[in-house]
């Protein structure tokens, strides 16, 4: 299982670096599945957007300069669902894709962005 970012589809200013390896993670895991898939080992990655956590606050409200606790992330407006993901819904996907209800499943990509890059 990799975790990337909805970077490894779109650009942000400053995190070029950051950027470049989530879409590393991409192509590692495109290349593996293939690699892998005969001997049953499954190969997927999910793409986080926002996730609501005291690390995603702080280091946005540090960059535009107000108190974490009452900051709201300037992407959430042009997300379609109108809020960070909750931690557990990043994990629940992991598991599915652990699971062996996705037994078929592998290079793929589950962007999960409450349709930020839709």
């Amino acid at each position: 299982m990799n975790v990337a970012s909805i970077n490894a589809f779109i650009g942000s200013p400053g995190v070029a670096a950051y950027a470049t390896s989530k879409h590393a993670i991409l192509g590692l895991a495109r290349s593996a599945c293939q690699e892998f898939a005969p001997h049953k080992i499954r190969i997927n990655t999910v793409c986080p957007g926002l996730i609501d956590t005291d690390m995603q606050r702080d280091i946005a409200s540090r960059v535009a300069g107000e108190d974490a606790e009452n900051f709201e992330h300037p992407l959430v407006a042009r997300t379609p669902m109108g809020r960070m993901s909750d931690p557990s819904e990043i994990a629940n996907a992991v598991l599915w894709f652990a699971s062996g209800e996705a037994s078929y499943v592998t290079g793929s990509t589950l962007v999960l962005d409450g349709g930020l890059t839709a």
